[in-house]
């Protein structure tokens, strides 16, 4: 029983819990990865793949499952998709690539202040800053998006390792949490 930000509950059944841990079983079995598997109580379509203490730790939202309910591909799909952030290891490479991105953007503006001679003679220094800002932001997020496509599609290969249909990655995708 999950009790949710509204202060209701829900219930997962048993079956649908032992379907989760029998999906969780076997992708784990072809990705070599045994992360905790939580459930968070929030509604929104999301699920996450982090490392707390050298552990590695998924996290699925209710409002997700809810959405895909009983289909036991897609379930695979997803629960494949952040396991491969997992063995990919995206959250070190992503704090890596925002380091350089954060400490090369810090030394453009530096430079852009010295050709004026310092940040208080740099009548467009907010104009620069927010230039900055935005580019960073930028390549920030074109290589998040290049390590969820690498997620897609190792998590793809895990799931037919594990005797799941591809064609729930494509459920997924289309009719459960319909991309931009």
């Amino acid at each position: 029983k999950l009790l949710t930000f509204g202060g209701e509950s829900q219930t997962l059944s048993k079956d649908y819990v032992l379907k989760l841990y029998e999906i969780k079983k076997n992708i784990s079995s072809k990705s070599g990865i045994y992360p905790k598997f939580l459930i968070s109580s929030n509604q929104e379509l999301n699920a996450f793949a982090t490392w707390q203490n050298g552990q590695p730790v998924t996290i699925f939202t209710l409002g997700l499952l809810n959405r895909i309910g009983d289909d036991s591909d897609a379930l695979a799909a997803v629960v494949s998709h952040e396991f491969s952030h997992l063995t990919l290891r995206h959250a070190q490479s992503q704090e890596t690539a925002n380091t350089i991105i954060d400490l090369l953007s810090g030394l453009a503006l530096i430079a852009i202040d010295s050709s004026y001679g310092g940040s208080a003679r740099n009548p467009y220094r907010g104009l620069y800053k927010a230039g900055i800002s935005t580019a960073s932001n930028l390549a920030a997020s074109s290589y998040s998006r290049g390590d969820e496509l690498a997620a897609d599609a190792q998590g793809v290969k895990y799931m037919i390792a594990a005797g799941y249909s591809p064609d729930g990655a494509v459920r997924l995708q289309e009719n459960i949490i319909p991309s931009s």
